[in-house]
């Protein structure tokens, strides 16, 4: 099952990917409890999910320091997606 919005988190990163029409881009968050600052963001859209999911793993292990950035592609197979909803899209109203 392939959802149009997903994301996964490591650490306070959360990484967002998201289908258009172009195919699937990616960005990079950084997460506290109040706040979340977008730090990267793909420059490239890709043709299916997995392309997407992979390049925002290699941006961020590319922006943390070396253990870090080890510690994440060692263990990128075991990051949860998740499906979201993209906060800039309005859902119906239901009443």
């Amino acid at each position: 099952m392939s959802w149009d919005y997903q994301f996964a988190r490591t650490g306070n990163y959360r990484l967002n990917v998201r289908r258009s029409a172009g195919g699937w881009s990616y960005d990079l968050e950084w997460e506290t409890k109040t706040a979340r600052t977008t730090v990267g963001k793909g420059s490239e859209t890709y043709d299916n999910v997995d392309e997407a999911r992979e390049a925002a793993v290699l941006h961020l292990a590319n922006m943390l320091p070396k253990p870090q950035s080890e510690r994440l592609l060692a263990t990128q197979s075991e990051l949860g997606w998740e499906p979201w909803l993209d906060p800039r899209k309005r859902r119906p109203a239901t009443r």
